[in-house]
């Protein structure tokens, strides 16, 4: 099935699906868990606390590009996934992978084999992908 969310607020949201694909457009949440089996799940809004992620397979497409989280952590079995993070925080990314791919933004500098970063911050995300392909964008 489908399901379209628009103009919504919470402060704490939790989205688990099986397969099917999910539109949320400019919804803004303190903490935001999403759990995905497989499909297709589109997000654009703030997520201003923590955004946790798990997913087995499918395509997630997540713009918090507005107001991004102080806190995410991604753990992802195979698929895609692509995240867009504000310009105006700075963040490090330490990313533990079998195998697939990580492909950081072009403004973010490489320190090692498993932590990139974008300007100086204390802000710390964390992924772990066994498979699949995770990318970052800056905005």
């Amino acid at each position: 099935g489908n399901l379209h969310l628009n103009n919504i607020s919470s402060s704490d949201m939790d989205i688990t699906m099986t397969s099917g694909d999910a539109f949320f457009i400019q919804v803004n949440t303190n903490d935001l868990r999403i759990g995905m089996t497989s499909g297709n799940t589109s997000y654009t809004g703030t997520v201003t606390d923590k955004l946790d992620v798990e997913m087995t397979s499918g395509n997630l497409d997540l713009d918090t590009s507005s107001d991004s989280p102080s806190e995410m952590n991604v753990e992802m079995t195979s698929g895609n996934a692509t995240v867009t993070l504000s310009e105006d925080e700075g963040f490090q990314i330490a990313i533990d992978k079998t195998s697939g791919n990580f492909n950081p933004d072009s403004k973010m500098s490489r320190v090692n084999d498993s932590l990139y970063q974008f300007l100086d911050s204390t802000v710390n995300y964390s992924i772990e992908m066994t498979s699949g392909s995770f990318s970052v964008n800056i905005r």
